[in-house]
């Protein structure tokens, strides 16, 4: 097993040996030993498919320091993507819903009553928690821990600095990535469902503690 830090993003990947070297977050190809080269890469891949950095046509809600007392502890329900600040530590809501994609800077974790959902990808600094589902158009990534009291989904893969818990179960259309994973019922990794996912793309890099892997394969 080999474990390589992605030089662009900074994620945690492991590797088997037969596995394709592509970073499971950003898709930069880590065979390559230029980390200009793999930067430039991912800078193209963004000009060409916004999609990896969100639809750029939407409107952006940007909750700060100054305004976050206008949006705590409120259901926020907002058209396009949604920005908080870094450095807010816990921004505490009833529920969070996007159009675009929700996104916490560094030093921001995401804390929902009921549901967080959003038609891109949920990024947080530091953690991410829902007393319901966390449901994401394509992939999750915090830097601490994911925790839903109902279900976890992505349509791309989950990333998590720390564990990954669940009340019912997790699905992921890549691979799934944290230091473990405990649910109430099944794991799904590598789902997708418009092209066929490679090897390194439907693999469980954690310590399964609890739940039954359904689809994908455990690599710790």
């Amino acid at each position: 097993m080999a474990y390589v830090e992605c030089p662009v993003c900074g994620t945690e990947n492991f590797f088997n040996e037969t596995a394709k070297r592509v970073c499971c977050w950003c898709d930069a190809n880590l065979e390559h030993a230029n980390i200009e080269n793999l930067r430039y890469e991912k800078e193209q891949r963004e000009a060409e498919y916004p999609k990896i950095t969100g639809d750029h046509t939407m409107n952006i809600l940007k909750i700060t320091k100054e305004n976050r007392a206008q949006y705590e502890n409120t259901e926020i329900v907002f058209d396009g993507h949604v920005e908080l600040e870094a450095d807010l530590g816990w921004f505490v809501t009833k529920s969070i819903k996007a159009k675009g994609y929700i996104f916490g800077s560094a030093g921001t974790g995401i804390v929902a009553g009921t549901g967080i959902e959003a038609g891109e990808g949920i990024v947080a600094g530091t953690g991410i928690k829902a007393g319901w589902g966390i449901k994401a158009g394509t992939g999750i990534k915090a830097g601490d821990g994911i925790v839903a009291g109902e279900g976890i989904e992505a349509g791309w893969g989950i990333v998590a600095g720390e564990g990954i818990e669940a009340g019912t179960g997790i699905k992921a259309g890549f691979s799934i990535h944290a230091k473990f994973i405990s649910v109430s019922f099944r794991i799904f990794a590598g789902l997708c469902n418009w092209r066929m996912p490679e090897e390194a793309e439907q693999q469980i890099c954690a310590e399964v503690r609890n739940g039954i892997v359904a689809c994908g394969k455990v690599i710790n």
